[in-house]
This record gives C-alpha cells, sequence and structure tokens, in this order.
C-alpha cells in the first residue's frame, strides 16, 4: 500500500508543472496534437506580447495569436505577465492576470498599462 501512495506522488509530482509553449494564428483547422488547457490567453492589444508565467518566460505572442497555459493537476491558480513591445523593440507597457479556481477562462489582452510618471 506505502510504495502504491509513493508511486502515485511521485508520477503527480513528476507530470504536474509542465508547460507546452503552442501559438496558433489564423481561423483553420488545429493540428491533430494542439494541446488543450482550461486557461488560455488571446493578444488583442495590437503589440508583441512575452509571456511570464509565475515568474518564468513561456514565451513571444503576435498579435491574434493564442496560447494555452497549462498547469499542474492540483495546481489551479497561475499568474500570466504579459508585456508588449513595438516592432522596434520598445516597452509598451505591460498586463497581469490571475487564473484561479480551476475555472475554464480565455483572457483577451486589450489593454496594456504604462508605469505611471513621479
Amino acid at each position: 500500500m506505502r510504495t502504491t501512495i509513493a508511486i502515485l506522488a511521485v508520477a503527480l509530482v513528476s507530470g504536474c508543472a509542465y508547460n507546452y509553449p503552442y501559438s496558433h494564428v489564423g481561423m483553420g483547422p488545429l493540428p491533430a496534437d494542439t494541446p488543450t488547457s482550461m486557461y488560455t490567453v488571446i493578444n488583442n492589444s495590437g503589440h508583441k506580447l512575452a509571456l511570464y508565467q509565475d515568474g518564468r518566460y513561456l514565451g513571444d505572442l503576435g498579435v491574434g495569436q493564442v496560447q494555452p497555459i497549462r498547469t499542474g493537476f492540483l495546481w489551479t491558480r497561475t499568474v500570466i505577465v504579459a508585456t508588449g513591445t513595438t516592432p522596434d523593440n520598445k516597452y509598451v507597457g505591460a498586463a497581469t492576470w490571475t487564473f484561479e479556481h480551476g475555472i475554464a477562462e480565455a483572457w483577451s489582452v486589450t489593454k496594456l498599462r504604462q508605469p505611471e510618471k513621479p
């Protein structure tokens, strides 16, 4: 019995915290091996976004692209930060969102905030 519990615990710990970066552009059918996720980020900001999940860089997301956000089996809360840049890599602003409670949700990034001037 203890061995079974230990094996299950190791399987949960080793397989629960992962991220599969995937972006899809266009309205055509998705590939058959498209990962699924209960959390999704959609870039409607008009700028290229760099996405971070709980401080870890996920990748860049172009305008109109979609990024599934993966979490572990028991990990239902995650913070996403999106930072926007112009084509010549000038900072435009940032936005944050917290996915939580295991509720399927899509965050459409439409506005980026710039730091307030003192």
